[in-house]
């Protein structure tokens, strides 16, 4: 008899995957630094999307009318694709290391508040316990430093994490009516309108189109957001909304080992007990879950 549940070890799976594509973007963003503005890269990256979604929506016939009791839910959903100013605003502002841990708690509180509001779930104590070792695994992972002048970036790192929790989160409201593809094309719709006026206000810059690296480097990106996000709305499909953000923060350890494969970056020892408690946090809730379903089978 297997301890996890198909249904969850299918969550994990999804949502592992969407933590390796996420944990990418830091690679993109580097090769890009300096040639795509920060409204600018949003976007062309939201029209790349669409121009890939579209085509295979409409082939599949994927769409269908929005019923009025779900536009709220959308709405929600679609909030995280404005999440990348104060994301880049974050980041410009603050040390990576607090920008990081500001994001990335944030955004699994996120996910708590909407899985204990919307989908009513127990905030048990294994679930509060994970959380609070989450955090802590983070604070010896990356070195936390906030000063008086940096109030507001930290403030804005914290909303972008609340953003995408909850962007995330909202999907399981609606995946079971609608299809991935056209989720996931509402988002990227409001992505692209969202950000191209703020860039042309700006008059932000765009490198001529050519096989170089920053454009190469937009395309993976692209790729690397269409996977993370069909992956984690199929992820939240079978997780409940609390555990699948705690699985969901599997992705920094991610971004750390394609920093050491990639850019050179040292293995410290920070990294390896920070990493082995953020990875043993996410793992509480479904091994008392678990044990739970087994002692219930067993009966």
């Amino acid at each position: 008899m297997s301890i996890i549940s198909n249904r969850s070890l299918q969550g994990i799976l999804w949502i592992t995957l969407s933590a390796v594509c996420f944990g990418s973007y830091g690679i993109w963003s580097k090769l890009m630094a300096g040639s795509f503005g920060e409204f600018s890269q949003g976007w062309i990256r939201g029209l790349l999307i669409l121009s890939i979604l579209l085509p295979i929506g409409i082939r599949n016939h994927s769409y269908s009318r929005i019923h009025r009791k779900d536009v709220w839910w959308f709405v929600l959903v679609s909030l995280g694709a404005m999440n990348q100013a104060p994301y880049f605003y974050a980041f410009s502002n603050l040390t990576i290391g607090t920008a990081t841990l500001l994001f990335y708690a944030s955004l699994t509180v996120g996910g708590y508040i909407i899985g204990k509001l919307v989908f009513y779930e127990k905030m048990t104590w294994q679930k509060i316990t994970a959380f609070l070792l989450a955090l802590s695994g983070m604070y010896i992972l990356f070195e936390f430093s906030l000063g008086t002048s940096q109030y507001v970036a930290g403030l804005a790192g914290v909303v972008a994490g609340l953003m995408g929790g909850i962007e995330v989160t909202c999907t399981k409201k609606v995946s079971d009516r609608y299809s991935n593809i056209q989720i996931l094309t509402v988002l990227f719709v409001v992505m692209f309108l969202g950000n191209i006026p703020i860039a042309l206000f700006r008059h932000e810059s765009i490198p001529t189109l050519a096989l170089n690296i920053p454009w190469l480097a937009q395309f993976g990106y692209t790729i690397a957001m269409l996977g993370a996000m069909y992956c984690v709305v199929k992820g939240f499909q079978y997780l409940e909304a609390s555990i699948g953000s705690l699985i969901g923060l599997s992705e920094i350890l991610f971004a750390a080992l394609f920093g050491i494969s990639l850019f050179g970056e040292s293995i410290t020892i920070s990294l390896i007990v920070g990493g082995s408690i953020i990875l043993f946090a996410g793992a509480i809730p479904l091994i008392y879950r678990s044990k739970k379903d087994f002692k219930m089978n067993d009966t």
